[in-house]
């Protein structure tokens, strides 16, 4: 896993573009957070990335669940999907995490998932196809 201020990511490189970006906003949420990693691990389509944007989170539990995070996605790139953090250095709430995790995203198409919620294993196709199927008749 790659861990960055949203700042330094700008000079990451990463060898893919992949077709989606899953922002996931993260503040002192860590009992359900391993179930939403989990369910997408077994995403039919597995050419997307993953963005966690922590947002400066103070909870011990869940900044050990972060710490979690990043020694099982040492590799950087697990089964074709991207895992990233971000860390902001002050509190900017949800919508400030979701524009950092766009800002940064490398995909075209971006999906938010809530940090306690878990996917059905092709809900990120499913977007994917969607959005499109969408873009290509109104485009």
């Amino acid at each position: 896993m790659l861990r960055c201020s949203p700042e330094q990511l700008a000079h990451t490189f990463l060898p893919l573009q992949p077709l989606v970006s899953v922002i996931i906003p993260f503040y002192n949420a860590h009992e359900w957070f391993h179930e939403t990693l989990a369910s997408l691990t077994v995403q039919t389509l597995q050419d997307f990335e993953v963005i966690v944007v922590n947002d400066a989170s103070t909870d011990h539990d869940s900044l050990k669940a972060l710490h979690h995070l990043e020694a099982k996605f040492a590799e950087f790139r697990v089964a074709g999907v991207y895992y990233r953090l971000l860390t902001h250095s002050r509190n900017r709430g949800l919508s400030g995490s979701r524009n950092t995790g766009v800002k940064y995203g490398l995909a075209a198409l971006s999906i938010f998932l809530g940090n306690t919620c878990a996917l059905i294993t092709f809900h990120v196709q499913l977007e994917a196809t969607t959005s499109y199927f969408w873009i290509q008749t109104t485009g």
